[in-house]
């Protein structure tokens, strides 16, 4: 494979994809007995909707992280509304969907091969 084939997009995390080290250092301390983490949500409401019922009937001190992924499919303005203010209830980290949604260009894709 040729170096130039590494470096298109999906072969390799661009820059933008990272964190700044100091975003955890800044970060409070999650506290739980129970800790759950949904990745690839990809914006499925009947997923998003198992897994906070799953997730509210878990007992004693909990936390939810969403690890990144959780828009993609939901492409109509309400739909994303209704994940986003969701996922907004609970922990999330930036997946390469989210940054690749925030970033200026037009063609954003998924940053997936």
């Amino acid at each position: 494979m040729r170096a130039t084939a590494l470096l298109t997009p999906g072969r390799a995390c661009p820059v933008s994809y990272r964190y700044d080290p100091v975003t955890f250092r800044e970060q409070e301390g999650l506290r739980a007995e129970t800790l759950w983490i949904a990745g690839g949500l990809y914006g499925n409401p009947f997923a998003l909707e198992r897994l906070v019922e799953l997730y509210e009937g878990e007992p004693g001190s909990k936390a939810l992280v969403f690890n990144g992924d959780f828009h993609w499919f939901d492409v109509h303005e309400n739909q994303f509304s209704k994940i986003d203010d969701a996922v907004a209830r609970y922990f999330a980290t930036r997946g390469n969907v989210e940054t690749e949604l925030a970033a200026d260009e037009s063609d954003a894709g998924c940053g997936c091969a």
